[in-house]
């Protein structure tokens, strides 16, 4: 572009240069003078060349000045498109942040309602998204959160992202600044997020499953042995009533014999709050544990899971040696050490349960050793047992859960388990948990046996009772035992039944009511007498731990007594709840 300016102005020059010397005769006499004819051709070439070169140089000047214009266009756009990239780049960092803050959450919350919910506030934390809502299928909001909207948000904008397998929850709809929401990092944060709920929905799901699938493998391992001792409970029973019969007709004592129909129907009582523990599906309540205690109870368990060649050594630990733990935690930990022990075993052994309190980081723990004389594991093996489905029993021994299952409950319950193998030698595991201390009086089903003081009427005699039961065979043998101990019982065998009596008594001290009946429950029925001003002492029986009724605070006061309970358990129960009487008047003669 230089050189042809540069040439233009050149040729330019001379032209008119020439055509002023010549008009003004300055030029000097050419020696071959040229003629008219000469001349115009070479003006004309000379103007004409003058002319192609000025219009190739105002062509290679246009085209350069629209060059600099495209670059600068160019500029301007990559300018743009590398801001875009930087921004897509920092809101896919900062998206990033919160889906790693949204599986820490969701690692800690198992429950359904609890992860979605957590899943709304994740995403109205990002900024630029105002509220955010689970809908069901007919897009009707199930839950929701927002957060304050800011007034520098562009047009608002909505957007749907559809929740897989999912009953009711069927879509995430979140809405805020349309940029935001509708760009394609948005919507890859809330694809992705969607996912990890559902992912982990599912996985609390197969956790849940796997529980109940254990827990039901157990009961099926024990229910041949369960049935023999009941069996066995039985004909002691049955045998200890002919004989007591017998023995009365003789008018001959029957103590021995109605002791020991005593102790066979307490057996068959553990046995089967024990099967009820393992079947119930319902979420159990962390309770103060004494192992001993525990231990003597799982062992009638071992010894009908565990073969008569192999040994089961239970040594008992101190009386204070206790934890904080659900009941069914607990057992379900020794029962897989022991059978896992039992499986290690070809032939004949022995597996010994030590359990002992130790201090630990200034902390008292209790440290429970399942060791047994098996075949032990390699050291590869040991790096492996807690995987989950790993399995050394071969295709159709087992599922490899087991030990996954325990190191999972121990977890729960913040201790550590180790393991200690020598390949022909055998193996012991160690598990270590936090230690509780509990006052004896806060055993649980304890039932206060207290004493009438001196000078002081049974506060049981002559009080008048009503005693709600559906089972007949239970109504008569509760009255009956009431009725020994002088109180005036009248019997209801419903909720409905119950109501109406009391709307006809003068007097009631006290009502006694089963929790499961047919129509109105123990639960109800203590509602509707509340309802009506009655405040007198309460105890609802009940075969099992029965869910917490629904405001609580409308049945008080109330007492519970768990199936099956005793003459003097439940006398010791009336004397805490009925208010003490006064010495009877004596009467002069």
């Amino acid at each position: 572009s230089r050189a042809a300016i540069i040439t233009t102005l050149i040729a330019a020059t001379s032209v008119t240069t020439y055509l002023v010397l010549m008009v003004n005769q300055l030029l000097p006499e050419p020696i071959y003078p040229p003629s008219m004819v000469v001349k115009i051709p070479a003006i004309s070439i000379t103007v004409l060349t003058t002319g192609g070169i000025v219009t190739l140089a105002l062509r290679h000047m246009t085209h350069a000045l629209n060059r600099e214009r495209e670059s600068k266009k160019d500029a301007l756009l990559s300018s743009k498109s590398l801001a875009k990239a930087l921004g897509d780049n920092a809101l896919r960092a900062r998206l990033s942040g919160h889906l790693f803050q949204l599986s820490q959450r969701l690692q800690e919350e198992s429950g359904p309602s609890k992860q979605r919910q957590i899943l709304l506030e994740q995403c109205t934390a990002v900024e630029g998204i105002d509220e955010a809502q689970i809908l069901d299928i007919d897009h009707n909001p199930l839950l929701e959160h927002s957060t304050p909207s800011d007034d520098g948000h562009s047009t608002q904008a909505k957007v749907q992202i559809a929740i897989p397998g999912q009953q009711r929850a069927r879509f995430l709809s979140v809405s805020g600044d349309s940029t935001l929401v509708h760009s394609e990092a948005t919507i890859g944060f809330l694809n992705t997020a969607v996912g990890l709920v559902a992912e982990s929905m599912a996985r609390a799901t197969a956790q849940s499953h796997l529980k109940r699938s254990e827990q039901m493998q157990i009961i099926g391992r024990l229910s041949a042995g369960v049935a023999h001792d009941f069996n066995n409970l039985l004909t002691a029973i049955l045998g200890g009533v002919e004989m007591a019969q017998l023995r009365t007709k003789k008018a001959l004592s029957t103590e021995d014999e109605l002791f020991s129909i005593r102790a066979a129907t307490e057996r068959a009582m553990g046995l089967t709050r024990k099967m009820m523990a393992f079947s119930d599906s319902k979420a159990h309540e962390r309770e103060h544990i004494n192992l001993a205690r525990c231990l003597q109870e799982l062992s009638l368990v071992f010894r009908q899971t565990v073969p008569s060649s192999i040994a089961i050594d239970i040594v008992q630990p101190i009386p204070d040696c206790q934890i904080t733990a659900e009941r069914i935690e607990l057992e379900q930990i020794l029962l897989n050490l022991v059978h896992n022990a039992r499986d290690a075993i070809e032939g004949s052994g022995q597996i010994q349960i030590r359990a002992q309190m130790q201090a630990i980081h200034d902390l008292s723990h209790v440290v429970i050793e399942v060791s047994d004389t098996g075949c032990g594991m390699s050291p590869a093996v040991q790096e492996q047992i807690f995987e989950p489905f790993f399995t050394t029993r071969g295709q159709g021994g087992g599922h490899g859960l087991g030990l996954t299952g325990v190191e999972a409950l121990i977890e729960r319950l913040q201790g550590t388990i180790e393991v200690e193998s020598n390949l022909g030698k055998g193996t012991c595991f160690t598990v270590c948990l936090p230690a509780t201390r509990r006052p004896a009086s806060e055993q649980p089903n304890a039932v206060s046996n207290q004493s009438i003081p001196d000078g002081r009427r049974d506060p049981i005699d002559q009080a008048q009772i009503l005693l709600v039961e559906d089972n007949p065979q239970v109504r008569d043998v509760v009255q009956t035992m009431l009725e020994s101990d002088g109180a005036a019982v009248v019997t209801a065998n419903s909720g409905e039944e119950a109501l109406s009596l009391l709307a006809q008594l003068e007097r009631v001290d006290l009502l006694i009511s089963d929790v499961l009946m047919p129509g109105i429950d123990g639960h109800e029925l203590l509602r509707n007498v509340r309802s009506k001003g009655h405040q007198f002492p309460t105890i609802l029986v009940s075969g099992f731990a029965p869910k917490t009724p629904a405001h609580p605070e409308q049945l008080e006061p109330y007492r519970r007594l768990a199936k099956p309970f005793t003459h003097h358990q439940l006398v010791g129960l009336l004397r805490e709840v009925l208010p003490a009487k006064s010495p009877a008047l004596r009467q002069e003669g």
